[in-house]
């Protein structure tokens, strides 16, 4: 089969590599679609941004890493009789499976197992020529995380429900009440898809800010009116002159950075929350006073089981819409021309890039 190759930082090569054997309770999956996800970017780049997420580790990724963590397709082969009714069905595809019997899965957060196994990520196989993924014509999935598609959910969305996952686990940790006055900065896709879950479950004000002019664009697109170029613009000022000098309820950090962190922080309002979605090795100095009046920060990591139906729901009737988020859809041959514009979006004017694969089959 055709499949995408993380060789090394920076070298991702389509080649011909074997299918994978099924194992008990396994199918294998036709991909139709992959999204192209950050993290993909930054284990293109040499990082392993999963280790870092959910076990604050910097731990080398192995070689042969078959990208792609975002993907749906149709169920064409099943390892046993029980999961017959699977076949020929499209589905999405939760790409994590856990142990089950650790403390942190014994405790409900399994989304934080450390001997977590994942889809395009290299996590927790141990040692194997290639690490399967969704960039790839054909994905070994667990049957228990294959989730049949309604009619009203297009597959090029659906590619994308693991990242609608990651947003919704954020939001549900904020505890964001009704009515609440909420920020997101870095409006990347994730950081998009936060502001318009938050927006339609009741927030009353969404600010986004980046420093880019492209994720402004599209979220000018969405209806967000509150946009800011972070590098340019006075966010702080212009948050605190339409939030009564009180600043916001939540702060969603898709960023990760020092200078995104420290605006963060100066946008809270008391007992206001702070939730970062990009671990990094980068240190700031912080004053604890910036924390009184019961502010707090947190980070978010992955998302629980439980909350990717929420993902499928939230698509189903349209509370969400990933078209203006989506900009390009490339073959798998172009891969890398995809890799490489995303790490320049400016220019390129990729935002979110789904990967077509085994197109004959739509």
């Amino acid at each position: 089969m055709k499949a995408a190759v993380l060789k090394k930082p920076y070298v991702l090569e389509v080649e011909e590599v074997p299918r994978f054997p099924l194992e008990s309770g396994w199918v294998t999956v036709a991909v139709e679609y992959c999204g192209i996800c950050g993290s993909d970017i930054r284990y293109y780049q040499g990082e392993n941004p999963w280790a870092l997420h959910t076990r604050g580790e910097s731990i080398p990724s192995p070689p042969n890493i078959i990208l792609g963590h975002e993907f749906c397709g149709e169920v064409v082969e099943v390892a046993s009789a029980e999961h017959e009714h699977l076949m020929g069905k499209r589905v999405a595809v939760v790409p994590y499976d856990i142990c089950g019997t650790c403390k942190m899965c014994r405790r409900g957060w399994h989304h934080l197992c450390p001997h977590m196994i994942h889809l395009g990520h290299g996590a927790g196989w141990g040692k194997r020529p290639y690490y399967p993924g969704g960039m790839a014509e054909f994905c070994p999935v667990w049957a228990k995380r294959c989730y049949p598609l309604p009619d009203s959910v297009e597959s090029r969305h659906a590619a994308v429900l693991d990242m609608i996952g990651v947003a919704i686990h954020a939001v549900l940790l904020a505890q964001m009440a009704p009515q609440s006055k909420v920020a997101v900065i870095g409006a990347g896709p994730i950081g998009l898809t936060i502001a318009q879950i938050a927006r339609s479950w009741g927030a009353r004000r969404v600010f986004v800010a980046d420093i880019h002019d492209l994720p402004l664009q599209i979220a000018e697109k969405m209806g967000i009116k509150e946009r800011y170029r972070a590098d340019k613009d006075d966010v702080v000022a212009g948050v605190m002159e339409l939030t009564d000098s009180q600043g916001v309820d939540i702060v969603w950090d898709t960023a990760g950075s020092d200078q995104s962190f420290a605006l963060g922080i100066g946008l809270l309002a008391p007992r206001g929350r702070l939730i970062n979605l990009a671990t990094h090795k980068t240190e700031y100095p912080l004053d604890l006073s910036a924390l009184a009046a019961e502010r707090y920060i947190r980070s978010s990591a992955n998302y629980l089981l439980e909350e990717f139906p929420i993902a499928m729901d939230l698509l189903a009737v349209q509370a969400i819409d990933m078209e203006p988020i989506i900009t390009h859809r490339l073959p798998l041959d172009e891969v890398c021309t995809a890799m490489e514009g995303l790490l320049d979006k400016q220019d390129s004017g990729m935002f979110k890039v789904v990967v077509e694969v085994n197109k004959e089959r739509r």
